[in-house]
């Protein structure tokens, strides 16, 4: 902090508030929202780090929103649950079907999907490749699922610094083969790449991931994954049957 002494009485008012207006800008200027990025860290080591951190958890919530994604198109829009490294997961799916937008509640452990569809009041299992949907147990394998996007970033490179809530996050980007992107998430080509952004804290951690590109029908979209509650304890068992 810079402090300024001077002799009040001897100042012109007008003068005083010149003085005081630099100071004001000068602090302004400290304090920005925007922080420099993290030119001397290593973008690899980072992801690197990040991805560790996120096989290691046991538990974590995930928020998955899809945005510009056509209304033709059958596929995911969003995704609300808990995960754990079983893999497993619990939550909510948005389904776009048909033009119709549908809440399933989900329950996945490795290779088994149960669901709440719309004309049941219970659960099933289901195939959730009959519906256009990957199984989202999958998000947390550690060998296949969103973590392994990390180590097949092609050219990354430090981004700016971005806040996230109360977090500064330092972003890495790159593009990874559309190959990954359609095994993780089930949508996109089966060629060419697509343009991530990761969203990193300063405890190593994955916090925000965006997948932006041509992913249906050559329309430019993207889905803007938030990874939140590092640690919690998440014990996912198969749902009664009905």
């Amino acid at each position: 902090m810079i402090q300024l002494t001077l002799p009040a009485g001897k100042i012109p008012a007008m003068r005083r508030r010149t003085v005081l207006l630099g100071a004001v800008t000068l602090l302004a200027g400290c304090s920005s929202a925007n922080p420099a990025p993290r030119s001397t860290a290593n973008p690899t080591t980072l992801l690197a780090a990040a991805r560790a951190n996120l096989n290691a958890t046991p538990g974590a919530h995930i928020d998955m929103i899809g945005a510009d994604i056509p209304k033709d198109i059958s596929t995911v829009l969003t995704a609300r649950g808990n995960g754990a490294p079983t893999p497993a997961w619990q939550g909510r799916i948005k389904l776009q079907t048909k033009g119709v937008e549908v809440f399933i509640p989900i329950v996945a452990i490795k290779d088994d999907v149960w669901a709440t569809l719309p004309w049941n009041d219970h659960m099933t299992k289901i195939d959730p490749a009959h519906y256009k949907s990957p199984n989202p147990a999958m998000y947390f394998d550690k060998d296949k699922g969103l973590s392994s996007l990390l180590a097949v970033v092609r050219e990354p490179a430090i981004g700016d610094s971005q806040r996230s809530g109360d977090a500064i996050l330092q972003t890495v980007t790159g593009t990874v083969p559309a190959g990954e992107i359609r095994r993780v998430l089930g949508v996109g080509a089966s060629s060419g790449s697509y343009d991530l952004t990761f969203g990193i804290d300063d405890a190593s951690r994955l916090i925000t991931l965006r997948i932006q590109g041509p992913l249906f029908k050559d329309t430019t979209c993207r889905y803007d994954v938030t990874f939140s509650k590092y640690g919690q304890q998440v014990d996912i068992q198969p749902p009664q049957i009905g």
